[in-house]
């Protein structure tokens, strides 16, 4: 029943509409039309308020034929970068990029998966519960659409979100991660006339990251430090440092791990 031209063609023109997160507007517009032709009614939260960008969530309902409870089905609208100017290759069966920018897939692939699904539906008549599709904006800068998603416009309390590349299994959970921030402060002084009065910030920081257990700490949980920032010249002793970190853990919600800062 699947009607494999009509998905191929709407996930390359799903593809080709720039939609990095922060400007999901026009692939929004795209699905609304879509849906709305298929019969289910539109709406948009305020999530773009608090996110900063050009577009809110869009819940999609459809009514169903059967009286049964309802369940959901997401995805969200955005891309990473580069997004912008996406030109699909099909070859050999394999959908690609021409190479100067992301393919989109993720999570394009789900948005025209779930909507070819709702065709299949409303073509057919097949047996349905009443169907919410939730599709978010910006998902890929920290799930910022779904954390400010409009809880009082959904129904369902169940239901499937498709963002995985694996069609044998279903994801239960997924992994958090902890970003730190940490400022080391010194004291000023000329690292020539007068380095006794001075406090080296970098080199606190030095001495505290040598004691940091790094990389694969356990099975679910990896720490690393990205960004290094300080001193302002070479004859002065830094007073100030900058340090970024992030902790990521697959672990049950709430695993932290603490220790003394050197």
């Amino acid at each position: 029943m699947i009607n494999s031209h009509r998905l191929s063609q709407r996930f390359i023109q799903l593809a080709e509409i720039d939609s990095e997160s922060r400007h999901e507007a026009r692939v929004a517009k795209e699905i609304e039309t879509a849906v709305t032709r298929m019969g289910a009614t539109v709406y948009y939260d305020r999530a773009q308020e608090k996110t900063g960008g050009d577009c809110a969530n869009l819940v999609a309902k459809f009514p169903g034929n059967r009286d049964v409870p309802p369940l959901f089905l997401s995805g969200h609208m955005d891309t990473v970068v580069p997004g912008k100017g996406v030109k699909v290759r099909f070859d050999n069966g394999i959908f690609t990029s021409d190479g100067t920018t992301i393919l989109g897939s993720d999570d394009k692939s789900a948005i025209a998966i779930i909507l070819e699904v709702m065709e299949v539906i409303r073509e057919n008549n097949l047996p349905c519960p009443p169907v919410e599709l939730i599709f978010t904006v910006c998902e890929e800068i920290g799930l910022l659409g779904a954390k400010y998603l409009d809880l009082s416009l959904i129904d369902s309390r169940f239901g499937y979100i498709l963002d995985s590349t694996d069609t044998e299994g279903i994801v239960t959970k997924a992994p958090a991660a902890n970003k730190i921030f940490i400022d080391v402060i010194g004291r000023a002084a000329h690292a020539g006339a007068a380095p006794e009065k001075g406090v080296n910030a970098i080199y606190a920081a030095a001495r505290a990251i040598a004691e940091l257990e790094l990389g694969r700490i356990d099975d679910e949980t990896t720490c690393n430090l990205g960004i290094i920032t300080g001193g302002m010249d070479h004859l002065q002793s830094g007073d100030h440092h900058r340090r970024h970190g992030h902790q990521h853990c697959s672990g049950k919600s709430g695993d932290q791990r603490r220790g003394p800062v050197p």
